[in-house]
């Protein structure tokens, strides 16, 4: 079922399903989108749940990605990297202010890895933890912190404790069957527990799509996707976060088979594809700098772009392409064209800022403000 269906809503896999992109991580691997539930599916996924866990250790967490001024993608520093700890162990917080129950709250840790996360859980919370993680020398790590520590898989674990929280992070993307896997969480749950399950978002990953996707993480998902998949799987969300990363914090419920509203397959698409093209005109500026030529070449691109959402993006990146350049103007201009695609209070704060810059500039040295605008307008 697994190379004709989709895992999450069962839709078959057949013309309907959008190709995204060709390539994942550099391999000739195909990515599709369902069209019903729009989760993205690279290559076909036939492998089962040891080998999902054993998948994170051939890839980097996407939501560590930093996408840098000429495009490329790289780690972040280590102290931008406390930032997702410290969301996670906010995430945490939430669940366990949504449980009702007396005494330390109990916390299943799916995936541990080396125990970073639970070790800092107990310094934060008074909690009993417990962690699952099949690669020895992680879950050696995590005992070497203190931590109880079982090695083997979820769908491996042969003891019957429930817990009040169960957390999960980055694992359900490596999974073939991830419906079955959320509902092993859910049966792991307190009727009153909480779940929180992270993914990476496919509509707000780092770079370009081909860069983040990969055959050893075979589902991405969109907001709409883990929702319909969590909901499949008794569990219904309460809260969620649709940032670089997918967050939904959970309770148990009946198992619905609905499909969760949101953007349809074609708008994911086109973001999807909008943010690869957003990149490549990123990655040109980045070596050419903003001269006249490539400024004039990004316009063209720019009114080309027939999805509003990417040409907002593109006009981002072309102001700050002219920023870098000390074109001070046709930043202004390229910030203000991105404001009549999409309403931003970011964008807008930086245009006032340096529309304040550009008039003290002007007051020194006399200079036209509106110089680069009327130069596209000619």
């Amino acid at each position: 079922m697994l190379a004709t269906a989709c895992p999450v809503c069962t839709a078959p896999f057949e013309a309907p399903w959008l190709l995204l992109q060709r390539l994942a991580a550099d391999e000739r691997v195909p990515t599709h989108l369902c069209p019903r539930c729009t989760v993205a599916r690279t290559g076909r996924p036939q492998y089962d749940a040891d080998a999902g866990y054993r998948a994170r250790l051939c890839v980097g967490d996407p939501t560590a990605l930093v996408e840098r001024d000429d495009g490329r993608l790289t780690r972040a520093e280590t102290g931008k990297r406390r930032g997702p700890m410290r969301r996670r162990l906010d995430d945490l917080g939430r669940a366990l202010s949504a449980i009702d129950g007396d005494g330390r709250p109990r916390v299943l840790h799916v995936g541990a890895r080396d125990g970073e996360f639970l070790a800092a859980a107990r310094h934060r919370f008074p909690l009993e933890t417990v962690g699952l993680e099949p690669w020895r020398p992680w879950a050696t790590a995590a005992r070497e912190r203190g931590l109880a520590i079982a090695t083997t898989t979820l769908e491996r674990w042969e003891d019957a404790q429930r817990f009040d929280v169960v957390v999960e992070h980055g694992l359900l993307s490596h999974l073939c069957d991830p419906v079955d896997h959320l509902r092993r969480i859910a049966a792991r749950l307190h009727p009153r527990g909480a779940a929180v399950i992270e993914v990476p978002n496919l509509l707000a990953g780092a770079g370009a799509a081909a860069e983040v996707l990969s055959v050893q993480r075979p589902f991405t998902f969109t907001a709409r996707s883990l929702v319909t998949a969590c909901k499949r799987a008794g569990l219904v969300p309460i809260f969620a976060v649709a940032e670089q990363r997918l967050v939904v914090l959970c309770r148990p419920a009946p198992a619905s088979q609905c499909v969760s509203p949101g953007p349809d397959a074609g708008e994911v698409a086109l973001s999807v594809w909008g943010n690869d093209l957003r990149i490549e005109l990123k990655r040109a500026l980045a070596r050419t700098g903003a001269t006249a030529a490539a400024v004039t070449m990004a316009a063209g691109v720019h009114r080309r772009c027939t999805h509003a959402p990417t040409r907002a993006d593109l006009a981002i990146e072309i102001a700050n392409a002219c920023e870098r350049d000390s074109d001070l103007d046709g930043a202004a201009y390229w910030l203000k064209t991105s404001l009549r695609d999409r309403t931003d209070a970011e964008v807008e704060a930086t245009l006032q800022r340096l529309d304040e810059v550009r008039h003290r500039v002007g007051m020194l040295v006399g200079a036209p403000r509106d110089r680069h605008a009327q130069r596209l307008a000619s």
